[in-house]
């Protein structure tokens, strides 16, 4: 209980501090129609998938000193095979997940009623 109510109270504590400092926004009027036009989101939406599924070496492409295209490119097909296999396999469906929860309710009921024989007996 006592960490329990040390983590609630660093936690209440960030939120006041966070709470308490000032918000500044600054908002550009050019950037507007662009945000909220669909070849964006797209653009964004695409970005995204591709930060999170590829293990690229994007550090590599943003940095100009350092820009190597070539360990890009290889930890791009590094990690290809990964990426497809996650986005082409068969995710399970409803039933399949049903049956294995049906064997375990049976499982456990099974379990329940040889305990109980051994008890009576």
């Amino acid at each position: 209980m006592r960490n329990f109510m040390l983590g609630i109270s660093v936690a209440v504590l960030y939120a006041v501090i966070r709470l308490s400092l000032p918000v500044t926004e600054i908002s550009n009027t050019d950037y507007g129609p662009l945000i909220y036009s669909f070849s964006y989101k797209l653009k964004a939406i695409a970005t995204w998938i591709g930060y999170t599924w590829s293990a690229t070496d994007y550090i590599s492409i943003f940095y100009a000193p350092e820009r190597n295209f070539f360990i890009v490119a290889i930890t791009f097909l590094l990690s290809a095979p990964i990426m497809l296999i996650a986005l082409l396999s068969p995710i399970p469906g409803k039933d399949i997940n049903e049956l294995h929860l049906d064997k375990f309710k049976k499982y456990i009921h099974d379990g329940q009623s040889k305990r109980e024989s051994y008890i009576i007996n």
